[in-house]
């Protein structure tokens, strides 16, 4: 079955040596879903500065420019973006024949009517609990707390409709009633960058067990959440 795949996330990207980069390696997982499509196009805000951006797009998969808005946090500049944003993703839609959108966003919820109402399938995607994540960034905004309730309101009663894959078990619960749920683990380590195994080295039986842990040093990631795992163990 042949099929042509867009994709949305709300990611910036900027032009370095002609092609689209992004900060986010979100970007390497949805990517890697050319190999089972006959084409894959991303849509993103393309920002002007050409330094930023550590991950290219392949240059088998479709780039669609979207206006470029700081943040939502900013919501005037957003506003103004919307119009060039829905007349970009109309195009795409246009050569597509399915659409994954990750959310909740403003945008990917008119992406969604605009995609439902030209014929395309439209799966839905949930990769954090928004409301928590912004209640962490914005503390003393009450005003986009509210909004991100509204907006995990709206894509959950659009889940009813559309298929959603979610990251992990508790975004599968919130979205249970949704009209299909497939619970996915987003991993960036491919199964030929994985070393083979050793046998265990021999420890001293006081020397320091030592762990390596590699993430993002961002509230939403929690990144002292190890320390406080190996502290239990320890008290046990």
């Amino acid at each position: 079955m042949s099929v042509r795949l867009g994709v949305y996330s709300d990611l910036e990207f900027w032009r370095r040596d002609g092609r689209p980069v992004a900060e986010e390696s979100f970007l390497l997982f949805a990517a890697a879903l050319r190999p089972h499509v006959d084409a894959l196009a991303l849509a993103g805000r393309l920002g002007e500065d050409a330094a930023r951006g550590a991950y290219a797009v392949p240059e088998d998969v479709d780039f669609v420019a979207l206006p470029h808005y700081a943040s939502l946090s900013r919501p005037l500049a957003a506003l103004r973006a919307v119009r060039g944003s829905l007349r970009a993703f109309r195009a795409l839609v246009e050569r597509v024949d399915a659409v994954w959108l990750l959310g909740p966003h403003p945008l990917a919820i008119a992406f969604a009517l605009q995609a439902r109402r030209r014929g395309r399938a439209v799966v839905l995607g949930v990769r954090q609990d928004l409301p928590a994540y912004v209640r962490t960034r914005h503390p003393r905004r009450p005003d986009l707390v509210a909004a991100g309730y509204a907006l995990e309101g709206a894509w959950r009663l659009l889940a009813r409709a559309c298929p959603v894959v979610v990251v992990g078990p508790d975004l599968a619960r919130r979205y249970r009633r949704a009209s299909a749920v497939l619970p996915a683990v987003v991993s960036l380590v491919r199964a030929g960058d994985v070393a083979a195994s050793r046998p265990p080295r021999r420890r001293a039986p006081d020397a320091p067990f030592e762990v390596l842990a590699v993430g993002r040093l961002d509230p939403e990631k929690n990144p002292l959440l190890l320390a406080d795992v190996l502290a239990a163990l320890v008290a046990r």
